[in-house]
């Protein structure tokens, strides 16, 4: 594959990566607090969550390793930084819907 095919892969990983993110911290926030259980909400804030932040350290090791073997540019390195943010905001959403759930759907009973 050209450099030029692998430097689009990369750019449009993290965009969809991103947006992704973005999707699942927004409903997130427009949504609380999670006052009833509803199954649709349980596996975007959880499921999909946990699955976007498997999604974001594999593509950070690939480009820690891309690095460290000079198949890619050291360029690519602030995308890191992009990346520990994304997690960070996206890791809160199944802990600040756990929080609700227990609050006031379990705490009602």
């Amino acid at each position: 594959m050209p450099r030029f095919q692998r430097e689009l892969l990369r750019i449009g990983a993290v965009v969809l990566l991103s947006l992704l993110s973005a999707i699942i911290v927004i409903d997130n926030a427009g949504a609380e607090p999670y006052v009833t259980f509803n199954h649709a909400d349980a596996i975007i804030q959880i499921g999909g969550a946990y699955v976007l932040l498997v999604l974001w350290v594999q593509f950070v090791i690939w480009v820690i390793v891309g690095i460290i073997r000079n198949k890619i540019s050291f360029m690519w390195a602030p995308v890191l930084i992009w990346a520990f943010i994304a997690c960070l905001y996206v890791s809160h959403c199944p802990v600040a819907y756990a929080q609700d759930i227990t609050k006031f759907v379990i705490g009602r009973h």
